[in-house]
């Protein structure tokens, strides 16, 4: 058993390292372009929301990156997972693992390029006069509701994508809408009263703006945001998970 569990585990780590290798294979930046990437949406952002809409926010391109990492690794992952089954078909026909770990390997890579662009936003807080307050040890604790739903919602839409194959496609389309509908590039505050139930009932909303309250504001995240967002995080989760554990067998036979 003991033999079996390290076996996995190093399965693990030879799929993450794969995935990494692959995603920066040619690549002229390499790695590098985990801190680049979001440091260019930043600068566009700034320029289209900041100047164009006037939004007085204070350290504005902190206030974004300190939004946008964290998009970057929820989109990347779930549409990345989508895909998982159907790209690695070959594989799974040939090999039994556990079929969770390809969901995985995919997410903890991008995990690993998130921490990477966490370099600019460090950066760019002491560039501001804004650096990081004893808050920013606090980071963990959205973060693990982050990972939650991240997982949940890749478990799902891995199987959903092999059931039918649109659903990646419809997701893609989904995601761009979602993230224009997530206080990422503007405040809450200007979105109107009677469709405040909207941020509510968005697990995106709580998450981002627990994290951004740990870094952007310096403060200990409101037990409000931080309650929605581990709730949103461990339902997602946990059906996520047992809905792939019921699926993963029957759809060996459609990939």
């Amino acid at each position: 058993m003991e033999n079996k569990f390290i076996w996995y585990r190093d399965l693990l780590f030879e799929f993450i390292r794969k995935d990494l290798k692959v995603k920066y294979k040619r690549s002229i930046l390499g790695i590098f372009w985990s801190i680049l990437n979001p440091l260019l949406m930043m600068i566009v952002m700034t320029i289209v929301f900041s100047y164009l809409f006037r939004f007085q926010i204070k350290n504005y391109p902190i206030y974004i990156l300190s939004g946008i990492i964290f998009w970057n690794f929820f989109s990347t992952s779930t549409n990345l997972t989508s895909f998982s089954l159907i790209s690695n078909s070959s594989l799974l026909k040939k090999v039994y693992f556990p079929r969770v770990i390809i969901v995985l390997s995919t997410i903890l890579s991008q995990f690993i390029n998130l921490l990477f662009a966490f370099i600019p936003l460090i950066i760019l807080m002491f560039i501001f006069n804004n650096p990081p307050k004893l808050s920013f040890f606090l980071i963990p604790i959205p973060l693990i509701s982050l990972l939650l739903f991240t997982t949940g919602l890749s478990f799902i839409l891995s199987i959903l994508s092999v059931y039918f194959t649109d659903i990646s496609y419809i997701y893609q389309i989904i995601l761009i809408a979602w993230m224009y509908l997530t206080p990422i590039f503007y405040p809450p505050s200007i979105v109107p009263q009677k469709y405040q139930i909207f941020l509510t009932l968005n697990p995106m909303y709580h998450i981002i703006w627990s994290l951004r309250e740990v870094i952007y504001f310096g403060n200990f995240p409101s037990l409000q945001n931080l309650s929605f967002s581990f709730l949103f995080g461990i339902l997602f989760f946990l059906f996520g998970y047992i809905f792939f554990i019921k699926n993963e067998n029957k759809v060996m036979y459609l990939l």
